[in-house]
C-alpha cells in the first residue's frame, strides 16, 4: 500500500469553526426534521389504509416528505440559524403536533 491508500479520509477536513450553540441548534433541527418525516410517513400510511384512500392527498404528503428529506440531507451546521431554519422549525413542529391528535 502506498501512503495515499493509508491516508485517513478525514485528513483533509479542517477544524470545526462553529460554536457549541450552533451545533446544538443543528442537532435540534435535524431531530425535528426527522420527527416530521416520521409524522408524514404515519399520515401517508393512515391515508393508504383508509376505506377510500385519496391519491392526491398521498401525493401531497409524499412531496412534502421528499422536500424535508432533501432539507435534512442538505442541512449544515451553519444553516441552523436564520429565516430558512426558522421556517423549517415551524413547519416541523406543526406537522409533529398535528400528527399527535
Amino acid at each position: 500500500m502506498d501512503s495515499e491508500e493509508n491516508r485517513s479520509p478525514l485528513a483533509d477536513l479542517r477544524g470545526a469553526t462553529w460554536d457549541p450553540r450552533q451545533e446544538v441548534e443543528y442537532d435540534i433541527l435535524t431531530d425535528l426534521i426527522r420527527d416530521a418525516i416520521g409524522a408524514l410517513t404515519a399520515m401517508a400510511h393512515r391515508e393508504r389504509e383508509a376505506a377510500d384512500p385519496r391519491d392526491d392527498v398521498i401525493a401531497r404528503i409524499d412531496e412534502r416528505k421528499t422536500r424535508l428529506v432533501r432539507s435534512l440531507r442538505d442541512l449544515r451546521v451553519f444553516d441552523a440559524d436564520g429565516a430558512e431554519a426558522d421556517r423549517l422549525r415551524a413547519e416541523c413542529l406543526e406537522l409533529i403536533r398535528g400528527s399527535e391528535g
